[in-house]
């Protein structure tokens, strides 16, 4: 399952939501995620209070895409 959602940018344009919405600056934007790290694999990994799962990250048309792939309820933002 996915849910997709469009959000005001404050007429930024996509290449600066792209360059100032990265993996590490999630945790300023969404308050329950506590951590973003890397692992020692250079996988990204986002601590939340959902647990701790991989976290990957994809430029969009308009954007950027979270995802992580091995939690139960496969949440993508």
């Amino acid at each position: 399952m996915e849910f997709f959602a469009e959000a005001e940018a404050g007429g930024r344009d996509a290449a600066w939501i792209q360059q100032h919405l990265t993996p590490q600056r999630i945790p300023e934007y969404c308050a329950f995620v506590s951590e973003v790290r890397p692992r020692a694999d250079g996988v990204l990994e986002m601590a939340s209070f959902w647990g701790v799962h991989e976290l990957r990250a994809e430029s969009i048309s308009g954007g950027m895409r979270f995802f992580l792939p091995d939690c139960p309820n496969v949440l993508s933002w």
